[in-house]
């Protein structure tokens, strides 16, 4: 039973230091959220993600921030439409990552060419328009310009989230969220305000994430020592019995 126990720490050792590991290198990716393990008894029981503001820091003309708890809503250029809105039943996956510039058509899209939308009234959050770069000179006649976006008067181009534990990291990774498990709708002016030329960087505390992940590897060393400790006794008893 011994045995069992130093591997069950040992695993669970292993997923903290990813975790700690993932904290540290997403501290230098825009808008990424820091988790948390929580270990109970038989090893990892949940990971709490951080949903705190992290810091607001300059950025590129055509990239956005949100000061508030909203999220930017973002879909598959495709699902966009010949006259700027977001064809029902479309995909919609949320963000923080303000990291927006804009493509051959003048939409603004992030690093996956997805676009960014306003939240649409349906309770998928389709139909809402997409938003298009001020420096072109004709866009669709539903879609609205970047700077209409960002004046969100009624909050409603962001998107509410009830729930924000329960979002999803989506296939692009940790920064973009399926809300599927969760309860999203369009958002308010309680949700926040979106500032231009304006990033939001990780939340990961770095002072807080060295430390934790040296225990850690303490721990690791302390199982491997007492492991290799019980593999000299088993192996002095054996030798005494032949």
């Amino acid at each position: 039973m011994s045995g069992f126990s130093n591997i069950n720490n040992l695993r669970t050792y292993d997923q903290m230091l990813d975790t700690y590991s993932a904290n540290i290198n997403g501290s230098v990716r825009t808008s990424y959220k820091a988790s948390t393990p929580s270990v109970g008894e038989f090893g990892i029981d949940s990971f709490t993600r951080d949903t705190s503001q992290g810091a607001i820091v300059g950025g590129p003309a055509t990239s956005m921030a949100i000061m508030g708890e909203g999220y930017f809503a973002i879909t598959a250029a495709a699902n966009v439409n010949a006259t700027g809105t977001v064809n029902p039943g479309s995909q919609i996956l949320l963000t923080r990552d303000g990291d927006f510039h804009p493509n051959a058509q003048g939409q603004l899209v992030n690093s996956n060419g997805y676009a960014l939308v306003a939240a649409g009234p349906a309770a998928d959050l389709s139909g809402g328009a997409a938003v298009y770069d001020d420096a072109i000179a004709a866009i669709p006649a539903s879609a609205i310009r970047m700077s209409a976006y960002a004046q969100n008067a009624a909050g409603n181009n962001l998107v509410h989230v009830q729930q924000p534990q329960n979002l999803e990291y989506s296939s692009f990774g940790s920064t973009i969220l399926d809300a599927r498990n969760a309860t999203a709708s369009r958002g308010t002016a309680a949700d926040g305000n979106v500032l231009t030329s304006s990033q939001e960087a990780s939340n990961v505390s770095m002072t807080r994430e060295v430390p934790s992940m040296n225990t850690v590897k303490n721990l690791v060393a302390a199982e491997t020592k007492v492991m290799l400790t019980a593999q000299k006794n088993e192996e002095s008893v054996l030798d005494l019995i032949r």
